[in-house]
């Protein structure tokens, strides 16, 4: 899940959820699933170009507990 907010037409900060519960219809116990929460922000580099970073926070003790995170994202065509 991800909520972000236009700042400007270059800057979005984002809060994003991401999570591993595991298969649908037979999920992990609950002391085995990972929920992270990432704070971040996705920058327009570019026209076409867009740079997505954010820290993932853990909200449960199983897994990694801090999570840096970013990727390039490379628009195509026409808006």
């Amino acid at each position: 899940m991800r909520l972000a907010y236009a700042v400007s037409d270059r800057f979005k900060p984002s809060l994003e959820y991401d999570s591993g519960t595991g298969p649908l219809f037979d999920p992990l116990p609950r002391g085995e699933q990972v929920h992270l929460f990432f704070p971040g922000a996705d920058i327009q580099v570019a026209d076409n170009v867009i740079w997505n970073l954010g820290l993932g926070l853990a909200a449960t003790s199983f897994g990694n507990h801090l999570v840096y995170k970013m990727r390039i994202g490379v628009l195509f065509g026409g808006r």
